[in-house]
C-alpha cells in the first residue's frame, strides 16, 4: 500500500524505543491537538492513522483510529485501536479527561466565545424570523396550545367555566385558584386572556 521511502520517511519522524510497550512519539510536525501530521505527496494524513494503516490495513469508512495510551502524538500500532466519536468520547469520560469548571474552553479560552455585538443573532439577525415571519405565524396549526400542551393542567372546557364564573369582588380570583387547585395569579392571567388566548 505505501512505498518502501514512504515508510522509511516516515520511521525516521518517530522516537521508537525497543520496548513494544512505550510510547512512539512523532517527532515532526504536530497539530495544535499535538496529533502527528505526516505528508504524502501534496496530502496529509494524521500520523497515527498511517501507523494504523501500515499495521493494520485500510481504516474501514465513519470509523477513528483512537490511542489507549492517551498520547496524541503515539504511533506505536499496540496503543492505536479502531473506534467510533462516541467510542472515543465515553473513554473519555470513563477516564475522567473531560474538561471542567475553569478548565472548559469558555473558561480557558473567553474571547472564542460568541457574546454580545459577536453573537449570531446580532450579526445575522435576518436569520432569526420574527413576527409574521416567525415558524409559527405561519404554521399556527403546528403550535401545542392548550390541551394539546402536555404540560396544560386545564381543558378547554374548564378555562370557559373559569372565564363564566369570574365576577369581580364576588367570585374572585382567589375562591377560583381554591377551586381549581392553582394560583391566583393564574386565574388572573386565564381571565384577563394573557393566557389561553386562543379560546
Amino acid at each position: 500500500m505505501f512505498d518502501q521511502k514512504t515508510i522509511d520517511r516516515f520511521w525516521n519522524k518517530v522516537d521508537r524505543t525497543s520496548n513494544p510497550n512505550c510510547c512512539w512519539e512523532w517527532t515532526a510536525n504536530k497539530l495544535k491537538q499535538r496529533y502527528g501530521r505526516f505528508s504524502i505527496g501534496k496530502k496529509h494524513i494524521l500520523a497515527h492513522r498511517f501507523s494504523y494503516e501500515l499495521h493494520y490495513g485500510k481504516i474501514p469508512d465513519g470509523l477513528d483510529v483512537l490511542h489507549t495510551c492517551d498520547n496524541p502524538p503515539c504511533v506505536n500500532p499496540n496503543h492505536l485501536y479502531l473506534g467510533t466519536q462516541q467510542d472515543n468520547a465515553n473513554d473519555m469520560v470513563a477516564k475522567n479527561r473531560q474538561a471542567k469548571g475553569i478548565f472548559q474552553g469558555t473558561h480557558t479560552h473567553p474571547e472564542s466565545v460568541a457574546r454580545g455585538d459577536k453573537s449570531g443573532y446580532r450579526l445575522h439577525p435576518e436569520k432569526y424570523p420574527r413576527g409574521d415571519k416567525h415558524y409559527l405565524r405561519l404554521h399556527p396549526e403546528k403550535a401545542s396550545r392548550g390541551e394539546q400542551n402536555g404540560w396544560s393542567k386545564f381543558t378547554n372546557e374548564q378555562i370557559l367555566e373559569i372565564r363564566k364564573k369570574y365576577i369581580p369582588w364576588k367570585y374572585s380570583t382567589t375562591k377560583l385558584a381554591k377551586e381549581y387547585k392553582t394560583s391566583p395569579a393564574n386565574i388572573w392571567l386565564i381571565v384577563s386572556r394573557k393566557h389561553w388566548k386562543h379560546i
